[in-house]
């Protein structure tokens, strides 16, 4: 019987929908999705066409991104399990590890004139623009990654190897990633920044 799996990653702007059928190249389509109504009724419609297949399974992406759209993540994976259908969580760095095997630096802008940046060991620091640019600037990872294009308007002095997006477009690495990353742990949600700090205001200089 051929697996279903389907990918929801809302911590970003635009959110990922991507369905994979079976363990080959049967069947690969990949969404991109710019608001919430619009992810929703793709994911609503999605789980009506399979939910009566028996092997169905959900992977959810929790973070690092903002408060809005990992929230609505959540939501997505309590329904999910209340309907008893296989929940995987992970993060992107969970993604990343399980693709890159020679390691990678990853950032995103996390507003407010800051980065959320890690690594292969995650190591996570909410960092300003100069500190980041030090860091990537002097890394030795053949694998910088950054989480949105947009991201390039904030960090055209460094060269990305590559986006999040053209990651989960490419069949190959989501099958790498899909066969590799086996986990039944439910993860919490991962903010740029406390609850609290998200909604503070920022004065930009």
């Amino acid at each position: 019987m051929m697996r279903h799996t389907f990918i929801l990653d809302l911590s970003l702007m635009p959110s990922i929908l991507i369905e994979v059928k079976s363990d080959d190249s049967l069947f690969f389509k990949f969404k991109l999705c710019y608001s919430s109504s619009e992810l929703l009724k793709e994911f609503s419609s999605c789980y009506e066409k399979h939910k009566n297949k028996e092997l169905l399974q959900f992977y959810i992406c929790k973070g690092p991104g903002s408060y809005t759209g990992l929230k609505l993540a959540q939501i997505i994976s309590e329904v999910l399990a209340l309907m008893q259908t296989q929940v995987i969580d992970y993060t992107h760095f969970d993604l990343l590890n399980a693709i890159f095997e020679d390691g990678f630096i990853f950032c995103t802008y996390a507003y407010k004139n800051e980065f959320y940046y890690g690594d292969e060991k995650n190591k996570k620091l909410l960092v300003k623009k100069e500190d980041l640019l030090t860091t990537l600037n002097n890394c030795k990872s053949i694998n910088r990654i950054a989480g949105k294009k947009s991201d390039l308007e904030h960090i055209k002095e460094v060269k990305v190897d590559h986006f999040l997006e053209d990651i989960y477009m490419d069949f190959n690495k989501i099958k790498i990633f899909i066969s590799n990353f086996k986990s039944n742990s439910k993860l919490d949600l991962v903010y740029f920044r406390h609850e609290e700090q998200d909604f503070i205001p920022s004065i930009l200089k």
